[in-house]
């Protein structure tokens, strides 16, 4: 997936997905940041302040540019401790929708292995 700035997308994050199927929760949800985006440099070696100049992130991605390609998209992260920008490799990333529909399907799955009735049942509705 080449996700477009702004779309909201997952990344099998699914807490709880170690427990029972019926603890699972909700797939983890963010949403691709523009390169140029001061959020996504934030608190980095290039700019540990937590507001970074946008100016001087502009010049910056501008340099990296010219150096080469971006091997990774920055993705801010809705965590339940808060926001969170994580730089993830484009295909480990899938819309939002995609990866909720996967974890259904994941979570009705692991139910049936274990024969518990009551999440089968849910699945099938």
């Amino acid at each position: 997936m080449s996700p477009a700035v702004g779309t909201p997308v997952g990344a099998a994050r699914w807490p709880r997905s170690t427990e029972h199927p019926g603890n699972w929760e909700a797939p983890l949800q963010g949403r691709v940041l523009d390169l140029r985006d001061p959020r996504a440099w934030r608190g980095t070696v290039a700019f540990p302040s937590s507001s970074p100049d946008p100016d001087a992130v502009n010049e910056y991605v501008d340099r990296l540019l010219a150096e080469g390609e971006f091997s990774t998209v920055p993705v801010l992260w809705d965590l339940p401790s808060g926001q969170q920008v994580y730089w993830q490799r484009p295909a480990s990333l899938r819309t939002y929708a995609q990866d909720y529909t996967h974890w259904l399907r994941a979570r009705c799955d692991a139910s049936e292995r274990r024969d518990d009735r009551l999440e089968v049942l849910a699945c099938a509705v």
